[in-house]
């Protein structure tokens, strides 16, 4: 379902990016390291 938005973002930047799709329940684990730089916006790695 994600794999045409991913599509669209990656045409429309023309950058090389990372997407990650979580689900809600993951988004919302406080525990997951992901889902915490994705609450924060930050960068994680750049090169």
């Amino acid at each position: 379902m994600t794999k045409d938005a991913e599509i669209r973002t990656i045409k429309k930047f023309m950058v090389p990016l990372d997407i990650i799709t979580m689900t809600q329940e993951e988004y919302e684990n406080k525990d997951s390291l992901m889902a915490g730089y994705a609450h924060k916006g930050e960068i994680i790695y750049e090169n």
